[in-house]
C-alpha cells in the first residue's frame, strides 16, 4: 500500500495501541503520513509496533487511569493532535 499524505505534519495520540482497534488505527494513521503516540500498559507490545511503524511513531507506556501519567503525556503531544481513544477500563 502507497503512504498517503493526508495527514503529514499531524501528531494522533492513541489510547490502547497495543492491540486490536488501537494498533489497526495507529498503522492507519501513520500509512496516512502523521506522527503517531502510541499509549498503553503494555510497552513491549508497543515497542514492537512503534519497531513495525518506524521512526514517527512514540511508544509510551501509560496506564490510562492515572491521572498524572495521562496529564503529562496529553501535554506533551497535544499541540496539533489529533486523539484517538480506544482504551478500555474494567470495574470488577
Amino acid at each position: 500500500m502507497t503512504r498517503g499524505h493526508g495527514l503529514s505534519g499531524r501528531r494522533v495520540l492513541i489510547t490502547g495501541a497495543s492491540s486490536g482497534v488501537g494498533s489497526a488505527a495507529a498503522r492507519r494513521f501513520s500509512e496516512e503520513g502523521a506522527s503517531v503516540a502510541l499509549l498503553a500498559r503494555r510497552g513491549d507490545q508497543l515497542q514492537s509496533l512503534a519497531d513495525e511503524l518506524g521512526r514517527d511513531a512514540h511508544p509510551l507506556a501509560v496506564d490510562i487511569t492515572d491521572p498524572s501519567g495521562v496529564a503529562a503525556t496529553v501535554a506533551t503531544f497535544a499541540t496539533g493532535s489529533v486523539f484517538a481513544l480506544d482504551a478500555g477500563t474494567t470495574a470488577f
